[in-house]
C-alpha cells in the first residue's frame, strides 16, 4: 500500500503540476517552475500518515513528540508560503498535488475503500510481463485414499523392523552392498517403498 501512495502521489502532483502549468497563464506566477524528482510521492506519503493517524506521535531530536497532523500542517504550510513567493512554483503545484492524492487516499482507506487497488493489480499485471516462465508442473496427491484405512502398527514389529534395517546398514557399510542375500535386497526394497 505504501507503493500504491508513493507511485500514486508522483503521478497525481506530476498530472497537478501539467494542469497548472497548462491552464493558469504564466503572468499569474510571475515565474516559471520546473518539475523535477519525485517529492510528490513524499508528499502524498506524509498527509496520508496524517490523515490516517493525526493523533500518532513522532519524536523529533530525541527530546520531544510531535503529532503528525502538525508536522503535515508546518510542512503545507511552507510548501504554500514558498508557492506564493515564486520560487519553483511548479514543484510545490505538485507537492499540493501528492498531499491532495494522500489525504483522499487515507479518508477513503479509513471509509473501507483502497482506492489504489486498480493500480496495484495494473502494476502487478505489468510485472509479470517480465517475469521469467517455469517449467515445473504441480504434481497434487490423490485425495481419494482414506487415511483410515492404514492399520496400526505394533510398537514392537517397527522396533523389530528397524534393528533389522540396522543390521542390513551396517553389513553394507563393512562389506558393500553385494554382500546382501536375496532376502535382504528384498526387505530393503520393501521398507523403502513404505
Amino acid at each position: 500500500m505504501v507503493l500504491n501512495i508513493y507511485f500514486l502521489g508522483i503521478i497525481f502532483g506530476g498530472l497537478a503540476y501539467l494542469a497548472v502549468a497548462n491552464l493558469v497563464p504564466l503572468s499569474f506566477f510571475n515565474a516559471s517552475g520546473v518539475l523535477v524528482g519525485a517529492s510528490a510521492g513524499v508528499s502524498a506519503l506524509l498527509l496520508f500518515v496524517a490523515a490516517y493517524m493525526p493523533n500518532s506521535e513522532i519524536r523529533l531530536f530525541n527530546s520531544f513528540n510531535v503529532k503528525w497532523k502538525h508536522i503535515a500542517m508546518v510542512i503545507v504550510g511552507l510548501d504554500v508560503f514558498r508557492m506564493s513567493l515564486g520560487l519553483n512554483q511548479g514543484g510545490y503545484v505538485a507537492h499540493l498535488g501528492g498531499y491532495l492524492l494522500g489525504y483522499v487516499y487515507a479518508t477513503k482507506l479509513l471509509k473501507g475503500t483502497d482506492i489504489g487497488k486498480g493500480f496495484e493489480r495494473t502494476m502487478d499485471g505489468f510485472m509479470n510481463l517480465f517475469k521469467p516462465k517455469s517449467n515445473l508442473k504441480t504434481v497434487h496427491k490423490n485425495k481419494s485414499k482414506s487415511t483410515t484405512t492404514k492399520k496400526t502398527k505394533n510398537p514392537s514389529d517397527t522396533l523389530d523392523k528397524q534393528k533389522k534395517i540396522d543390521t542390513i546398514l551396517d553389513k553394507i557399510s563393512k562389506s558393500g552392498y553385494e554382500s546382501l542375500t536375496a532376502d535382504e535386497k528384498a526387505f530393503l526394497f520393501k521398507v523403502g517403498k513404505d
